[in-house]
C-alpha cells in the first residue's frame, strides 16, 4: 500500500480465499517500520471473523499523521497471525509506504558573483525534502547598491519545479556600465510557495546576494612636478 503523508488515512483489505466452507478468523495489526505510532500513523488491531460461505472482504483503515516537516518517506508493518477454523495464512505481512510530500526550497548560495563584463549570472535553486509533488516559487530581484536598469535587468519569475526536479537555473542579466563605479550588490528573494497536490513546503535559504564586480580600469596623464621643486 502507498499513501502520501496528506491523506488521512488508508483503507487495508483482508480476503478470504480457497474457500468458503465452515466459520474462520484471523488476528491482524500492526507494528513500526520507518514510521512511529502516534507520530507518523495510528495503529490498529484487532480480530476478523467471516461465518461459514461468508467471502466478504474484511476492512480496516490506518490513520496518517501528517508532520508538515520534509524527511523521507516511511514504513509501516501489516501483520496477520493467529488463524482459527482451519484457516492458513496465505499472506502474512504487508507493507504501507507514507509518502512524504514535504518539499524545501532554497539558493545554492548566498551570494553569488559576478564580473560585470559577463553578460548574466546563472543563479541555482535547489529543491530537497519531497520530490513527488509540482512545487511552485516566485523568484525577485530588488536593489541594494546595486540599480535595476542601470547595473543590471529587474526579473520577477515563476518557477515550476515538476516531480523529480531538483534543480532549477534563472539567469539574471548583468549591465556592463564600461565606468569606474566599484563593485555593487542587488537582492535576490522567493515569495508564494506552493506545492500541488498536496504538502507543506518550507523555506531554506530564502534570500541571496549577487555582487557585480567592477571590471574597468582607468587611465589618466601623469601630472608632472613643476621644475623648480627641489627633491632631496
Amino acid at each position: 500500500y502507498v499513501v502520501l503523508e496528506s491523506a488521512a488515512s488508508v483503507q487495508i483489505s483482508v480476503i478470504r480465499t480457497n474457500g468458503s466452507f465452515g466459520p474462520v478468523s484471523v488476528d491482524y495489526f500492526t507494528r513500526n517500520g520507518t514510521a512511529t505510532n502516534l507520530t507518523n500513523y495510528t495503529g490498529a488491531s484487532g480480530r476478523f471473523y467471516w461465518a461459514d460461505s461468508d467471502i466478504v472482504p474484511k476492512r480496516f483503515n490506518v490513520g496518517i499523521i501528517d508532520d508538515s516537516l520534509p524527511n523521507a518517506d516511511r514504513t509501516v508493518q501489516l501483520t496477520l497471525a493467529n488463524p482459527a477454523g482451519g484457516a492458513v495464512i496465505l499472506q502474512s505481512n504487508s507493507i504501507i509506504t507514507i509518502l512524504d510530500d514535504d518539499s524545501t526550497v532554497t539558493f545554492s548560495s548566498a551570494n553569488y558573483a559576478v564580473a560585470e563584463n559577463a553578460g548574466q549570472v546563472p543563479v541555482t535553486i535547489q529543491r530537497g525534502g519531497s520530490t513527488n509533488v509540482t512545487l511552485l516559487v516566485t523568484m525577485s530581484t530588488s536593489d541594494g547598491t546595486a540599480i535595476n536598469g542601470i547595473d543590471y535587468i529587474p526579473l520577477v519569475t515563476n518557477l515550476v519545479f515538476l516531480p523529480g526536479v531538483t534543480t532549477l537555473t534563472v539567469p539574471v542579466s548583468i549591465i556592463d556600465d564600461t565606468k569606474i563605479t566599484g563593485d555593487h550588490v542587488f537582492n535576490l528573494d522567493f515569495s508564494g510557495l506552493s506545492t500541488t497536490p498536496s504538502g507543506s513546503p518550507v523555506f531554506g535559504l530564502n534570500s541571496a546576494s549577487v555582487s557585480i564586480i567592477d571590471d574597468d580600469l582607468g587611465i589618466e596623464y601623469l601630472v608632472p612636478c613643476p621644475s623648480n621643486r627641489l627633491y632631496d
